[in-house]
């Protein structure tokens, strides 16, 4: 990435301005470096930020949840054993055993579908696809 914007901001024989920082221009762009000339970064739009004002807390809220699914994914044991277990010798207490062993995952599962189900949403509700 430090490669990338060393680029951008153009090296030791590529600076516009002498400094390696970009070139603004009177329209409020910038530009970056003799090779990428053709790139421009807008400064002076403002839609953006209104923007990310207006989504930003409502992303920032469903997104907290993510860390602790990883985690929870990353710790997951299987059920296979006791799923085997209560399929081929089937009693009350095998099944039982094979239910409190699966609930948890199927429980990690819904949390999951319902975190993607979120982000879906607050795509569709700011005009995103």
């Amino acid at each position: 990435m430090g490669s990338f914007i060393s680029m951008l901001r153009g090296g030791p024989h590529d600076r516009p301005t002498g400094t390696g920082r970009p070139v603004r221009e009177s329209d409020g762009t910038a530009r970056f470096s003799k090779q990428f000339s053709d790139f421009i970064l807008d400064l002076g739009d403002a839609d953006s930020a209104k923007f990310e004002q207006e989504y930003f807390p409502e992303y920032a809220m469903i997104l907290q949840r993510g860390p602790d699914l990883l985690r929870q994914l990353r710790a997951y044991v299987d059920s296979t054993q006791e799923i085997r277990t209560a399929i081929t010798s089937p009693t009350a207490e095998n099944e039982e055993a094979a239910w409190r062993k699966l609930g948890p995952s199927v429980m990690l599962l819904k949390d999951c579908y319902e975190h993607a189900q979120d982000i879906g949403k607050q795509r569709r509700c700011d005009g995103r696809q």
